[in-house]
Protein backbone atom coordinates (compact mmCIF):
# COMPACT_ATOMS: atom_id res chain seq x y z
CA UNK A 1 0.00 0.00 0.00
CA UNK A 2 2.86 2.61 0.69
CA UNK A 3 4.47 1.94 -2.24
CA UNK A 4 1.32 3.00 -4.17
CA UNK A 5 0.82 5.56 -2.34
CA UNK A 6 4.21 7.43 -2.79
CA UNK A 7 4.04 6.53 -6.53
CA UNK A 8 0.19 8.37 -6.19
CA UNK A 9 1.86 11.32 -4.50
CA UNK A 10 4.65 11.14 -7.08
CA UNK A 11 2.10 12.46 -9.72
CA UNK A 12 0.40 15.09 -7.19
CA UNK A 13 4.14 16.89 -6.92
CA UNK A 14 4.63 16.46 -10.61
CA UNK A 15 1.45 17.94 -11.32
CA UNK A 16 1.19 20.55 -8.69
CA UNK A 17 5.33 21.57 -9.85
CA UNK A 18 4.59 22.03 -13.27
CA UNK A 19 0.77 24.12 -12.22
CA UNK A 20 4.01 26.78 -9.77
CA UNK A 21 5.89 27.07 -13.04
CA UNK A 22 3.13 27.95 -15.36
CA UNK A 23 1.43 30.20 -12.99
CA UNK A 24 5.02 31.70 -12.93
CA UNK A 25 5.27 32.06 -16.60
CA UNK A 26 1.80 33.58 -16.97
CA UNK A 27 3.00 35.88 -14.17
CA UNK A 28 5.52 37.11 -15.65
CA UNK A 29 3.49 37.69 -19.19
CA UNK A 30 1.16 39.57 -17.04
CA UNK A 31 3.90 42.13 -15.45
CA UNK A 32 2.58 45.42 -16.83
CA UNK A 33 -0.55 44.58 -14.76
CA UNK A 34 0.85 43.56 -11.89
CA UNK A 35 -1.16 45.92 -9.80
CA UNK A 36 -4.07 45.02 -10.94
CA UNK A 37 -2.94 41.21 -10.53
CA UNK A 38 -2.14 42.32 -6.74
CA UNK A 39 -5.85 43.77 -6.35
CA UNK A 40 -7.25 40.26 -7.76
CA UNK A 41 -5.00 38.65 -5.72
CA UNK A 42 -6.73 40.32 -2.32
CA UNK A 43 -10.00 39.20 -4.09
CA UNK A 44 -8.99 35.80 -4.48
CA UNK A 45 -7.59 35.48 -0.84
CA UNK A 46 -10.46 37.31 0.45
CA UNK A 47 -12.78 34.55 -1.16
CA UNK A 48 -10.85 31.68 -0.56
CA UNK A 49 -10.57 32.22 3.00
CA UNK A 50 -14.08 32.84 3.49
CA UNK A 51 -14.88 29.22 1.80
CA UNK A 52 -13.37 28.36 4.45
CA UNK A 53 -14.68 29.39 7.00
CA UNK A 54 -17.76 28.16 5.15
CA UNK A 55 -19.78 31.52 3.91
CA UNK A 56 -19.38 30.13 0.55
CA UNK A 57 -19.23 26.97 -0.72
CA UNK A 58 -17.27 25.65 -3.85
CA UNK A 59 -16.58 22.64 -5.77
CA UNK A 60 -14.30 22.04 -8.92
CA UNK A 61 -16.62 21.14 -12.15
CA UNK A 62 -16.40 17.86 -13.02
CA UNK A 63 -14.55 16.68 -10.09
CA UNK A 64 -16.46 13.70 -9.03
CA UNK A 65 -16.56 12.55 -12.97
CA UNK A 66 -12.72 12.29 -13.42
CA UNK A 67 -12.00 9.16 -15.36
CA UNK A 68 -8.62 7.38 -16.85
CA UNK A 69 -9.63 4.74 -18.24
CA UNK A 70 -9.03 1.30 -16.82
CA UNK A 71 -5.38 1.86 -15.71
CA UNK A 72 -4.24 -0.30 -12.80
CA UNK A 73 -0.72 -1.23 -11.14
CA UNK A 74 1.90 1.44 -10.30
CA UNK A 75 1.17 3.59 -13.63
CA UNK A 76 -1.78 3.54 -12.77
CA UNK A 77 -1.51 4.98 -9.16
CA UNK A 78 0.95 7.63 -10.86
CA UNK A 79 -1.71 8.82 -13.53
CA UNK A 80 -4.52 9.08 -10.71
CA UNK A 81 -1.74 10.55 -8.65
CA UNK A 82 -1.45 13.56 -11.79
CA UNK A 83 -5.01 13.77 -12.17
CA UNK A 84 -5.81 14.39 -8.41
CA UNK A 85 -3.01 17.34 -8.12
CA UNK A 86 -5.05 19.12 -10.96
CA UNK A 87 -8.56 18.39 -9.29
CA UNK A 88 -7.37 19.02 -5.49
CA UNK A 89 -9.83 18.27 -2.81
CA UNK A 90 -12.38 20.85 -1.27
CA UNK A 91 -10.34 21.32 1.80
CA UNK A 92 -6.83 21.98 -0.18
CA UNK A 93 -8.57 24.13 -3.24
CA UNK A 94 -9.15 27.44 -1.27
CA UNK A 95 -5.25 27.50 -0.11
CA UNK A 96 -3.88 26.21 -3.60
CA UNK A 97 -5.58 29.17 -5.08
CA UNK A 98 -4.31 31.33 -3.09
CA UNK A 99 -0.65 29.83 -3.62
CA UNK A 100 -0.88 29.77 -7.48
CA UNK A 101 -2.53 33.80 -7.43
CA UNK A 102 0.21 34.50 -5.35
CA UNK A 103 2.85 32.74 -7.37
CA UNK A 104 1.36 34.44 -10.76
CA UNK A 105 2.37 37.88 -9.13
CA UNK A 106 5.60 37.40 -7.84
CA UNK A 107 6.27 36.16 -11.29
CA UNK A 108 9.66 34.27 -10.61
CA UNK A 109 9.58 31.11 -11.70
CA UNK A 110 12.37 29.30 -9.13
CA UNK A 111 10.33 30.98 -6.64
CA UNK A 112 7.02 29.27 -8.03
CA UNK A 113 7.92 25.92 -8.41
CA UNK A 114 9.90 26.24 -4.79
CA UNK A 115 6.28 27.17 -3.34
CA UNK A 116 4.61 24.76 -5.00
CA UNK A 117 7.06 22.24 -4.28
CA UNK A 118 6.82 22.72 -0.88
CA UNK A 119 3.12 23.29 -0.51
CA UNK A 120 2.55 19.55 -2.33
CA UNK A 121 5.02 17.61 -0.33
CA UNK A 122 3.45 18.98 3.13
CA UNK A 123 0.21 17.89 0.77
CA UNK A 124 1.27 14.19 -0.06
CA UNK A 125 2.51 13.26 3.84
CA UNK A 126 -0.46 12.45 4.50
CA UNK A 127 -1.18 10.24 1.32
CA UNK A 128 2.09 8.84 2.31
CA UNK A 129 1.33 8.20 5.99
CA UNK A 130 -2.03 6.49 4.91
CA UNK A 131 -0.34 4.13 3.07
CA UNK A 132 2.00 2.90 5.61
CA UNK A 133 -0.21 3.01 8.57
CA UNK A 134 -4.10 2.17 7.10
CA UNK A 135 -4.91 0.96 10.94
CA UNK A 136 -3.73 4.93 12.42
CA UNK A 137 -5.77 6.48 9.69
CA UNK A 138 -8.64 4.86 10.28
CA UNK A 139 -8.31 5.87 13.99
CA UNK A 140 -8.35 9.31 12.90
CA UNK A 141 -11.62 9.33 10.61
CA UNK A 142 -13.19 7.86 14.26
CA UNK A 143 -11.35 10.65 16.41
CA UNK A 144 -12.64 13.14 13.45
CA UNK A 145 -16.25 12.00 14.28
CA UNK A 146 -15.97 12.59 17.84
CA UNK A 147 -14.18 15.80 17.55
CA UNK A 148 -14.18 17.93 14.02
CA UNK A 149 -10.92 18.12 13.94
CA UNK A 150 -11.26 19.51 10.64
CA UNK A 151 -13.79 22.02 10.72
CA UNK A 152 -11.25 23.44 12.99
CA UNK A 153 -8.82 23.12 11.07
CA UNK A 154 -10.40 24.65 7.81
CA UNK A 155 -11.75 27.87 10.09
CA UNK A 156 -8.09 28.11 11.39
CA UNK A 157 -6.93 28.24 7.67
CA UNK A 158 -9.75 30.41 6.55
CA UNK A 159 -8.53 33.25 9.55
CA UNK A 160 -5.04 33.06 7.84
CA UNK A 161 -5.87 33.59 4.52
CA UNK A 162 -7.90 36.31 5.28
CA UNK A 163 -5.14 38.07 7.67
CA UNK A 164 -2.91 37.48 4.37
CA UNK A 165 -5.80 39.16 2.03
CA UNK A 166 -4.74 42.26 4.31
CA UNK A 167 -1.06 41.96 4.21
CA UNK A 168 -1.67 42.20 0.69
CA UNK A 169 -3.96 45.05 0.92
CA UNK A 170 -1.00 47.05 2.90
CA UNK A 171 1.00 45.75 0.45
CA UNK A 172 -0.87 47.13 -2.49
CA UNK A 173 -1.25 50.40 -0.64
CA UNK A 174 2.59 50.86 -0.69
Amino acid sequence: AFRYSAIFSAGIVVTLCVLGALTSVLGALLAPLRLFCLWLLVVVVAWMGLICLGVFQFELPGRKKLALGNRKGLWGAFLLGLAAGAMATPCATPVLATILAYVGVEARLLYGLSLLLAYSIGFVIPLLFAGAFTGFIMELDRWQEKTKYRNWIAKGSGVLLLAFAVFLVKRALE
